[in-house]
């Protein structure tokens, strides 16, 4: 037997393909033309006022609080304070004792539970923290835009400036921009990353300190 030849789709089923096609490079045009939008706004910002007041108006917290302690920070225990080494440890006083030959008092038995009481739940334990939800879909057309429009950027294309672009257009979602610091290769290198539902988007910043605002 000849083997087949794949022949073409048919119109019908090539029609709904092309048109999700056209769909989808049409999204990502207006995004990079977004993208390309808050990029310029972002440098203005930059060249003009602060990074606190870029943020804002930006619609983006800068984080810098570092409340990163828990209990048990400072060598906290959670005992009370301990007595010093060599100090006399107090006894203590004896109770009054019965008499020789005497009668011995027992122990008054507590109040009981009635029958059919309900019993009281024992208290849960520490759970941990949830995992972070996913992102939404259409996060990923804006990072694979950004990554497009600064790649091309007349200007340096640095952590600072994607950070604050992503989080312009991310700013739905309340992103939190984070700065760190790194010692590599001798020196101090510093970073800039976007924190969007509990989860960082760059992955390099796990190597990074955060700052904090002194």
């Amino acid at each position: 037997m000849s083997p087949t030849v794949p022949t073409a789709l048919p119109h019908r089923e090539r029609g709904p393909r092309l048109r999700l096609r056209l769909r989808r490079c049409a999204r990502l045009g207006r995004e990079l033309l977004a993208v390309t939008l808050a990029a310029v706004v972002v440098e203005l910002l930059l060249h003009t006022t602060t990074l606190d007041r870029t943020s804002r108006r930006l619609g983006i917290r800068l984080d810098l609080s570092g409340d990163a302690a828990g209990p048990g920070a400072d060598g906290d225990t959670g005992h009370g304070p301990a007595a010093p080494l060599g100090s006399p440890t107090a006894l203590p006083e004896p109770g009054p004792t019965a008499p020789p030959g005497g009668p011995t008092a027992l122990p008054e038995p507590g109040p009981t539970a009635p029958l059919g009481s309900p019993t009281a739940p024992p208290e849960p334990g520490p759970t941990a923290p949830p995992e972070p939800a996913p992102l939404p879909g259409w996060t990923h057309r804006v990072l694979r835009a950004t990554d497009t429009v600064l790649g091309h950027w007349p200007f340096r294309d640095t952590c600072l400036r994607r950070s604050l672009v992503l989080g312009w257009r991310l700013r739905s979602l309340s992103p939190v921009l984070r700065l760190g610091v790194a010692e590599q290769d001798g020196a101090y290198q510093a970073h800039a990353w976007l924190v969007v539902a509990g989860r960082s988007i760059d992955p390099a910043a796990a190597d990074f300190s955060t700052l904090v605002a002194a």
